[in-house]
């Protein structure tokens, strides 16, 4: 059985990125996920993940998230060979299926009020 799914918890790092295709919307943006505190410090190491939404669910991230802001992720890990300068490389990245939106940073709340 074979099964390819992520589910990451983590915030924006910056405001995503809403393009058009020849078939419909992509939306991309970075999380930040914070790991496990390192053995004997309680320095926790961050990771930083790219993010695609597709479809209407892209116009609905790009109209609504802002940088910040914790968002809770379910997708599958998709990874492309890129050439770039001359050196082929694998670029990976989260394709989100679900995005449940978390509390936009306190900066943001702020604002809208």
């Amino acid at each position: 059985m074979n099964l390819n799914r992520v589910h990451l918890i983590g915030r924006l790092t910056d405001t995503p990125q809403l393009r058009s295709t020849g078939t419909g919307s992509v939306c991309n943006m970075s999380i930040a996920v914070n790991g496990l505190p390192k053995k004997g410090t309680k320095e926790r190491p961050v990771t930083y993940v790219p993010v695609a939404v597709f479809g209407r669910q892209a116009d609905t991230c790009a109209a609504n998230l802002v940088a910040g802001q914790e968002v809770n992720i379910e997708g599958r890990l998709q990874f492309r060979k890129r050439d770039i300068d001359g050196k082929k490389i694998t670029v990976g990245e989260v394709v989100a299926h679900h995005i449940d939106f978390g509390m936009k940073p306190r900066r943001e709340m702020a604002q809208a009020a």
